[in-house]
Formats: structure tokens, C-alpha cells, sequence
């Protein structure tokens, strides 16, 4: 793992090293714009797509979902869980102003990636 200068790096570090086939943690405010990450490179990947950009393009998705639930009677949304024919991509509230995204590979053990990711987020919203 890199040293990481902030706390919310650090963080993200560990979850990464903690979840096996996660290739991205990526915490960020409610503009979109990244506070901090931690990423794996793996073998083959020359083309590691652009992690500013995929929190902004994923924060526009959040708030999107977030502005259509926002009338009905399920709640607060939580988190949005996707896959997809190349990863799985997870994101979830931190905070009313900060989201984290976790971008994991397909082989990705989803259930232990979930249960690290509720950690991470209790552990980045303690720090904020």
C-alpha cells in the first residue's frame, strides 16, 4: 500500500487490502469531487480508468436516485449496489454531504466487501 497523508486515505487503504479483488475505494463530497483514494492496479490494466471522474459520474447517479426517493416512504437511501459484465460498483452515504464508491472486480466476495464497507464508513464519518 502507498502512505496515504490523510486520515480518510489510510482508511481506504485498509479496506482495499482488506477486501480481496477491490480495486477502488473512493470517498467524495456531495459535488462529486474526491476527498481521497486509495486504488489497485492490477496486471493488464494499462487503461485504470480516470477515479475523479468515476466519483463524479457516480455522485450525479447517487443524487439522481436520491431526488426520486426522496417523496416515498422507503426511507433514506443507503446504498446503490450494481454489477456489471466487467465489476461491481457500490455506493454509499457517509454522511448527508459524503458518499464512498467501492469498485470491485466480479469474483469479488460481495457480502464481505458490504460488511467492510459499513466499517470503513463508520470509520470515515467518525473522523469528518
Amino acid at each position: 500500500m502507498p502512505p496515504r497523508y490523510t486520515i480518510f486515505g489510510k482508511i481506504l487503504d485498509e479496506m482495499l487490502h482488506d477486501i480481496p479483488n477491490a480495486r477502488a475505494a473512493i470517498f467524495a463530497d456531495e459535488e462529486g469531487e474526491t476527498v481521497d483514494m486509495a486504488r489497485r492496479r492490477l496486471t493488464g490494466d494499462s487503461a485504470f480508468f480516470d477515479h475523479q471522474l468515476t466519483a463524479a459520474h457516480w455522485g450525479v447517479v447517487y443524487k439522481a436516485c436520491l431526488r426520486c426517493l426522496r417523496d416515498t416512504s422507503l426511507g433514506l437511501l443507503d446504498r446503490i449496489t450494481l454489477r456489471f459484465s466487467q465489476q461491481q460498483t457500490i455506493i454509499a452515504r457517509v454522511s448527508a454531504h459524503y458518499y464512498l464508491i467501492l469498485v470491485l472486480g466480479l469474483d469479488a466476495d460481495l457480502q464481505q466487501a458490504l460488511r467492510l464497507l459499513d466499517r470503513g464508513r463508520e470509520r470515515l464519518a467518525e473522523e469528518m
